[in-house]
């Protein structure tokens, strides 16, 4: 026995060295490999240029490192989102048309009146000088007493006063074209001017943190739910409304019956004006309901990564009050595991079944990749992505795609970055309350070797999937629509 104590020791040595070996190595590996995709290269063949037109080409080259399966040829949009405009038709003007109208009015008048004024001064200026030299014309008449002289004179005054009218005449016809030019150009800018901003409010995603800060700090007019009018029958005339720092229009676009109640009492007709922006849940019942030919929308969303927004759902409804609606007692002390397999408020692809109009049936469809691809499709050419993971830089993106940098009511920029920064950061991370447990499944669920996060991307693969597109987007847009 005293000889085999050595012989095991050195073999338990032996083995737990070997183990270190091997952890070291697997951690280095893991090292280098997060290394690699923090920083791409970015070297590319003598063949081939720096710059490609096509973007994927970009993509793969410079900076997204990310493989994406882009949507084949083919691909359309659903006819229910051709009233909704392209991204890349980008505004001229901020919504609603009237207000940009107002203000390039009055920049046209000051700048006639500037030309009025100077071509007076002009005029006087030319007036004077002809007089002079008329003067001058009489005086030479009059000493030299000659009628030859005299005819001489009267020809070259002609002479002098024909060259000016035809200046004139020159002068007043680019006047004419410019000015027809201008008109022309502001018709074809103005075609797409009409089209309202249209905010897609994902729940759990932080659309609330960009609804206050085009609310609060921008000072836009909201047509979304009025939080007074939930349990009250809707005013049969619009009006705006205030609640604490917002403004909101009286109507109520969570349900098909408020859509269309808000239709037919003229939301969008160019009577009215009443609102800067629409808020829903529901993009594609917008699109068919409330759109057409006439009343176009322009597309914008802030995504959250699916598994995040779960588990903030989860975490919102084990802690609603009991007189809220979507209370549920039995999610009160339900582990994570059981919410995931079996109740029925676990988000199965939301984001797809949404933006294609599958998220009221009745019975939940199954899904496809045509489905995928045409999701894909329409977030690429209809709506400008936002990411939450980028809150501030995508509401930045928002503010100048659609002209909203002149709509605060704070004279201060100080001010306006100051009301931006609170409602996008300040008490986002204390939102949720403590809590032990939460910590301990959150911890879990952001391990993506962990069998709960295999589980929540198994049942939410085409969300999964549309979000890394989505991100594939964010930097597409930036780059290809010059928001960055």
């Amino acid at each position: 026995m005293k000889k085999m104590i050595p012989t095991q020791n050195r073999e338990k040595q032996i083995l737990y060295i070997l183990s270190i070996l091997i952890l070291f190595i697997f951690g280095f590996n893991n090292y280098m490999q997060e290394w690699k995709l923090s920083h791409p290269t970015t070297k590319t063949s003598s063949s081939s240029s720096s710059f490609t037109k096509d973007p994927r080409e970009r993509t793969k080259k410079q900076q997204y490192h990310v493989e994406v399966r882009h949507p084949p040829e083919g691909v359309g949009v659903p006819l229910v989102y051709e009233h909704i405009v392209d991204v890349v038709n980008r505004p001229t003007a901020s919504y609603p048309p009237g207000r940009d109208d107002k203000k390039k009015g009055k920049v046209r008048r000051r700048r006639r009146r500037l030309e009025e004024k100077e071509e007076g001064k002009e005029e006087g200026k030319e007036g004077e000088e002809e007089d002079a030299e008329v003067e001058d014309a009489d005086a030479d008449a009059d000493a030299d007493a000659d009628a030859d002289v005299n005819k001489e004179e009267d020809t070259d005054l002609n002479d002098l006063i024909k060259p000016t009218t035809d200046i004139d005449e020159k002068e007043e016809a680019e006047e004419e074209t410019e000015e027809e030019e201008e008109e022309a150009e502001e018709e074809e800018d103005t075609s797409d001017n009409t089209a309202i901003p249209i905010f897609w409010h994902i729940e759990r995603s932080g659309g609330s943190s960009i609804t206050r800060v085009l609310g609060s700090c921008l000072s836009l007019v909201q047509a979304s739910a009025i939080p007074s009018f939930y349990n009250h029958p809707l005013p049969t005339m619009l009006s705006v409304a205030r609640i604490s720092d917002q403004k909101y229009v009286t109507v109520d676009l969570t349900a098909p019956a408020g859509i269309h109640h808000a239709k037919n009492t003229g939301l969008l007709t160019t009577f009215h004006y009443l609102t800067d922006l629409i808020v829903t849940h529901m993009p594609y019942t917008i699109a068919q309901d409330l759109l057409d030919g006439e009343h176009k929308g322009r597309l914008f969303v802030l995504l959250r990564h699916p598994i995040h927004m779960a588990l903030s759902l989860f975490n919102h409804l084990q802690h609603l009050p009991q007189h809220h609606p979507q209370f549920d007692g039995t999610l009160k002390n339900m582990q994570i595991h059981d919410w995931v397999l079996h109740h029925p408020t676990f988000p199965d692809n939301i984001l797809l079944r949404t933006i294609l109009g599958y998220n009221h049936d009745p019975f939940p469809r199954a899904l496809t990749e045509v489905d995928l691809n045409t999701a894909k499709y329409i977030l690429k050419t209809k709506v400008i992505i936002g990411l939450l993971e980028q809150k501030g830089p995508s509401m930045e993106r928002f503010i100048k795609y659609f002209m909203w940098d002149d709509q605060s009511p704070f004279q201060n920029q100080a001010r306006v970055d100051e009301c931006m920064e609170r409602a996008l950061h300040w008490g986002w991370y204390h939102k949720s309350p403590p809590s032990d447990y939460y910590d301990h499944f959150r911890q879990e669920v952001m391990n993506e070797e962990s069998s709960l996060f295999l589980l929540m991307k198994q049942k939410n693969m085409f969300d999964f999937e549309l979000y890394e597109y989505a991100k594939y987007l964010f930097w597409w847009q930036g780059m290809e629509l010059e928001l960055d």
